[in-house]
């Protein structure tokens, strides 16, 4: 499990652009699945959290550029209240891996 905004928050000063945002969160996001030895088809469940309707198009893009035709099970809400600063995306990340894929071959 994993939150996309840790990018931004370890940033000193957050992007005001939702494509820079978004693009950061998927980045780093698809960087700490590699770390973790899965792709971004181990990505089972992904609740998005954005703070203006309007940017849905744009980050919806984006979003696909990083998933490769995975397919998650996915929820979009639109918070016009995300956060006090301008922060203006926040993603939350559920993905799995087969434990069978980590078990010696015999």
């Amino acid at each position: 499990m994993m939150s996309g905004n840790a990018d931004l928050l370890s940033s000193k000063q957050i992007s005001t652009s939702i494509e820079e945002q978004t693009e950061s969160i998927w980045r780093s996001t698809v960087d700490a699945l590699e770390r973790s030895g899965m792709t971004v088809h181990d990505i089972v469940k992904v609740t998005q959290y954005l703070k203006l309707e309007e940017h849905i198009p744009l980050y919806s893009a984006i979003r696909e550029k990083y998933l490769q035709g995975a397919t998650p099970a996915s929820t979009l809400l639109v918070v016009p209240h995300l956060d006090p600063s301008s922060r203006l995306v926040d993603v939350e990340i559920i993905a799995a891996k087969d434990v069978l894929e980590f078990s010696p071959k015999q």
